[in-house]
């Protein structure tokens, strides 16, 4: 490039003036470069001489890019040339130029391009397969490169190629297997990529129904193992039968017989099998004490799932003292039921003179909660101390009692020598949100925002003249530069913190455009991006759903994800690192979470895209960063399902 450069004000000779590349032979030799087996191409090209009586020789130059040469190769006074060392995979253009014996030198011929292909390898998965007499489909999968072409063949009339019987580059054979009506297995193959595939297939034998019913007033289920209805003579299939919870099992008829849950039956004919279950049947004691009745009184005999109801009645001058369920007390009740009877109960009641007081119990303030009180009821009998517990909601604070008790905590006593009043107030919860703004702007409202529990707090944030929003993290991870943000159902503090940057920031174009999981794009804004490149780990998906937020949704579909990494070859210095990320998945929050380092660095913390910005729309977050070992690195590191990103581009920045 050189000479050219030196040459470039020199007059021309007319009969340089242009050079036609006409013909350009090509061909590629592999061959092995040291040890580790790296491999190189060739490349022959010819072109039409030049007739100028001065010709003294042609120069040849190449580049990986159409019209930006990086070296050329002085032939002489020849028409071909032989190019060698060429990357194998790697697309090359080439031109030519002539020269006289000043050294002058004419335009390039016109651009030939040409990429150095691969060799071809194949490998074929699964190597073998097995099917039952009954047949069935299967497939194998080829992987080589693409380019490569492929053929497969049966050596079997009773397996067929059903698509796919031939292919270039990476693809899958589908085929089916007929049913073996013998009761010989078989065996025979599939070669497919010069690779052969081994298919057996088991032989017919001779086949028992086995019928199951169920009987009895109550339900439940009977399994069989191994499952199915039909089975090879000899065959041992064991039932179970499993009541429901409202029913127990009673026995076997038929093929089995017997109590016990299981039974095993020898498939050497057709067999019938009834498992019968019943309604089981439940008991409540109820009694009552001196000076009083429960009705119905005695033992009550209930059917599983159904209701029962009971009165209790103090006599005259009498009240009840207390009503225990399975010994446990229920308070000073009238009347209980027990619903839905899945076991066996008791109910039993107490009465006393009656001599006693009410307590009432209120609540103010501007939050909420419950109060409990032990034993519970509203009417004591005199001297009984009556405990109660203040419980605040999850959005309120217990603030204290008032009335028959005075006090703070959260538990107080009362003896009933009389009626009493006591009330407790619960106050809403309060909490901080701090706005900070950086400089060359302004967050409103700024400063310490006090914010009630489950209210809702909005914040603008406005740039200065010829500055523009360069960030917005909220409790320290980004959410882009987005003009407002809005807390909604406040539980908790948070952090807002917003920073500016000039709108004519000192940025190159990007150094490398990346389409995760995509080709090559060139973005609205004049962006280029290349296919998927430098990644270690990961998978990659797509969607073809459409992505709001932005004008380059074709970027946002596609995706690499799970556990990965990127290491990206960039001269030392300063840049922005432009994430580009879209939930194409998931329709909620809390169901994909990561984070993303840089440099070994987490930048990103807990991100969840879409509690940000919601399904299928463009989520963007730029990080700078320094680079001193000549790679940036980018860590994507999963912390609930599968971390993922859409395209990346990476600014030089002075």
């Amino acid at each position: 490039m050189s000479d050219r450069q030196s040459y470039s004000c020199v007059n021309r000779r007319s009969i340089f003036r242009s050079l036609s590349l006409l013909s350009l032979l090509v061909f590629l030799f592999i061959f092995s470069l040291f040890s580790h087996g790296a491999q190189a191409g060739q490349a022959n090209l010819a072109w039409d001489p030049n007739t100028d009586l001065d010709l003294a020789g042609y120069k040849v130059y190449l580049g990986n890019a159409s019209g930006n040469y990086q070296s050329n190769l002085d032939v002489g006074n020849k028409t071909s040339a032989m190019v060698t060392n060429l990357q194998e995979g790697a697309t090359y253009y080439f031109a030519v130029t002539a020269y006289d014996s000043s050294r002058n030198e004419s335009e390039y011929s016109n651009e030939v391009a040409y990429t150095i292909p691969a060799a071809c390898t194949y490998s074929v998965s699964p190597v073998s397969q097995s099917f039952n007499s009954t047949g069935g489909t299967g497939s194998e999968g080829v992987t080589t490169p693409s380019g490569c072409s492929w053929t497969a063949l049966s050596n079997a009339s009773w397996i067929m190629i059903t698509s796919n019987a031939s292919a270039t580059g990476s693809g899958t054979t589908y085929y089916s297997v007929s049913p073996n009506s013998g009761t010989s297995s078989r065996t025979g193959a599939l070669t497919i990529a010069g690779k052969v595939v081994t298919i057996s297939q088991s032989g017919a034998s001779t086949q028992y129904s086995l019928n199951i019913t169920k009987a009895g007033t109550g339900s439940g289920a009977v399994t069989n193992t191994p499952s199915g209805s039909t089975f090879n003579a000899g065959t041992s299939v064991t039932l179970t039968a499993a009541p429901a919870a409202n029913s127990t099992f009673a026995g076997w008829s038929g093929a089995c017989s017997g109590s016990a849950s299981t039974c095993t039956i020898t498939m050497n004919a057709n067999a019938s099998v009834t498992a019968t279950f019943n309604i089981k049947s439940y008991t409540i004691t109820a009694t009552a004490g001196p000076n009083g009745t429960i009705s119905p009184q005695g033992t009550v005999s209930i059917s599983p799932g159904a209701n029962q109801s009971f009165t209790i009645t103090p006599n005259s001058g009498y009240k009840i003292a207390d009503v225990k369920v399975d010994g446990a007390s229920v308070g000073t009740i009238a009347s209980y039921s027990f619903t839905n009877v899945t076991g066996n109960h008791t109910i039993a009641a107490t009465f006393a003179t009656n001599t006693s007081y009410s307590l009432t119990v209120t609540k103010a303030g501007t939050g909420s909660g419950t109060v409990t009180n032990t034993p519970s009821g509203s009417t004591f009998n005199a001297g009984t101390s009556v405990t109660l517990t203040a419980t605040p909601a999850a959005n309120s604070t217990f603030a204290g009692w008032f009335g028959a008790n005075i006090g703070t905590s959260s538990t107080c006593t009362i003896t009933m020598n009389a009626n009493a009043s006591v009330t407790a107030t619960f106050n809403l919860k309060a909490y901080t949100i701090t706005a900070t703004a950086g400089a060359n702007g302004a967050i409103s409202p700024q400063g310490t925002v006090s914010v009630g529990q489950g209210a809702n707090q909005s914040f603008t944030i406005t740039p200065n003249s010829g500055y523009k929003i360069a960030d917005i993290k909220v409790d320290g991870a980004s959410v882009g530069a987005v003009t407002s943000f809005l807390f909604g159902a406040v539980t908790s503090n948070h952090t807002i913190d917003a920073t500016f940057s000039s709108l004519n920031p000192q940025a190159a174009s990007p150094v490398y455009g990346l389409n995760a999981g995509g080709a090559p794009y060139m973005d609205k804004a004049g962006v280029s991006y290349i296919a998927d490149k430098y990644y270690q780990g990961g998978r990659t998906g797509r969607t073809y759903s459409a992505i709001a937020g932005t004008e380059d949704d074709t970027l946002y579909k596609t995706e690499r994800y799970g556990n990965f990494s990127y290491s990206v070859p960039v001269p030392n210095g300063n840049y922005l690192v432009n994430f580009k990320f879209a939930e194409n998945h998931w329709s909620s929050p809390n169901r994909r979470i990561f984070n993303v380092e840089i440099e070994g660095q987490q930048v990103i913390t807990n991100l969840d895209i879409f509690a940000k910005v919601g399904k299928n729309r463009a989520y963007d977050v730029s990080i700078p960063v320094s680079v001193n070992d000549g790679v940036l690195r980018i860590d994507f590191i999963s912390v609930k399902d599968k971390a993922k990103i859409s395209a990346i581009s990476i600014q030089k920045v002075q």
